[in-house]
């Protein structure tokens, strides 16, 4: 098995600024904030993906 990485490079869509940042294991992280800009970045929305079920036989 692959160790999770936690490490991650954000990237500010607005100014171009990069950071290499350490994602929190026990939690989510809905908003970044650039420390450039100050831009308040969120995730786009998300994308419902209908799942199948499979029955096995």
């Amino acid at each position: 098995m692959k160790p999770i990485l936690l490490k991650s490079k954000i990237t500010c869509p607005e100014c171009g600024f990069q950071k290499e940042e350490t994602m929190p294991e026990d939690s989510c992280q809905f908003f970044y904030y650039c420390e450039k800009c100050k831009t308040v970045l969120k995730p786009k929305k998300a994308i419902v993906v209908k799942q199948k079920k499979l029955s096995v036989e």
